[in-house]
């Protein structure tokens, strides 16, 4: 093999994947992903020629692994199952969001947030959380023969309201920042179809492209 082989991060693939397939000559770019090298989300500026990062989030804190604990947490196969929480999430009542706002992620002022690692061990490999995780919620993971039950739907639909608002957070404060009329949103996080539905509906762009998908009209 003769060639040059050419190297790059992970998320600038995904950003300009979604930046450069799309027609818009100016957009806001925001990639959301479990973790490759040490970023979990960035956002970017792009045009028909060139991207350039703005800002990024680091490991351990990611929205995926997060969302991935409580999938891992009700007994779903992480990385594979996630919808299946979304699924479960309007069949009861978000009971707990403020219980995980309080005590497993702290969302700052701006676009940041940290995850409160003494609940989790996914950085670990082997588990996603630790028994303090189990102790916060009173409950122990359920079991593979376990029926879903109330308690579950509450996990699913607590986990995913904060996911939502988190994610619409995130995208007013780029809009503040750039004031673009086009948003180029890419990878898994953003085949949680729920949470694209309230950016869709509450945010301030006028377009908005997912990659994987079609562009929509957001007005």
């Amino acid at each position: 093999y003769n060639w040059e082989i050419i190297y790059i991060d992970h998320h600038l693939s995904h950003a300009a994947w979604t930046c450069f397939s799309s027609w818009y000559k100016n957009s806001a770019i925001l990639t959301v992903d479990w973790v490759w090298e040490e970023s979990t989300t960035t956002w970017w500026i792009g045009d028909w020629n060139k991207i350039n990062i703005k800002e990024k989030l680091i490991f351990p804190h990611s929205i995926w692994l997060l969302y991935s604990t409580f999938t891992a947490y009700l007994w779903f196969e992480v990385n594979e199952w996630e919808y299946k929480m979304m699924w479960l999430a309007p069949y009861w009542k978000p009971i707990y969001k403020n219980l995980i706002e309080k005590e497993l992620i702290n969302i700052n002022n701006d676009w940041s947030f940290e995850l409160n690692m003494k609940y989790f061990s996914f950085q670990y490999w082997k588990y996603m959380f630790n028994t303090k995780f189990e102790k916060l919620f009173w409950k122990k993971t359920r079991k593979k023969s376990e029926e879903v039950n109330i308690f579950h739907k509450n996990i699913a639909s607590s986990i995913q309201k904060v996911i939502e608002n988190l994610l619409l957070k995130i995208v007013k404060y780029i809009y503040e920042k750039t004031k673009e009329d086009n948003l180029c949103i890419s990878w898994w996080v953003w085949l949680n179809c729920v949470a694209n539905y309230e950016i869709l509906k509450k945010s301030k762009f006028k377009n908005i492209l997912w990659w994987l998908s079609h562009s929509r009209n957001a007005r």
